[in-house]
């Protein structure tokens, strides 16, 4: 995306579909994503760091304290260049994606042989 205005605006409104974000960003984080446009990060690389988050945040056992609620872009910061260091591959984003979309919708996302096997 070559548009600064338009990469901001499709990263902030990312942001904010989140669950677990603010109902609205900060002028700190519309800067952020300012920088990531200017460093060349791609909202690619963006939709794979919060889905990456979201999995790491949502996939912890239910016995380990709260997380608080993601006040900010930062917090996505170090998963940026963590995929920056190491490019994630097309298939391994799809299955983060299912895995993401398992762990929102969990009634929804059942495997068959157990909901059949009462028989």
């Amino acid at each position: 995306m070559s548009n600064k205005y338009e990469f901001v605006h499709a990263v902030l409104e990312m942001y904010l579909a989140i669950p677990e974000t603010p109902m609205a960003f900060s002028t700190h984080d519309s800067y952020i994503a300012n920088v990531w446009f200017d460093q060349g990060v791609s909202l690619l690389q963006v939709q794979q760091a919060m889905t990456l988050a979201q999995l790491r945040r949502g996939s912890r056992r239910s016995t380990d304290p709260p997380l608080n609620q993601i006040r900010s872009l930062h917090y996505f910061v170090p998963i940026i260049q963590e995929i920056s260091r190491q490019p994630m591959e097309e298939g391994y984003f799809r299955y983060l994606q299912r895995k993401l979309d398992d762990l929102r919708n969990p009634d929804l996302n059942r495997a068959r042989p157990e909901s059949s096997s009462s028989e």
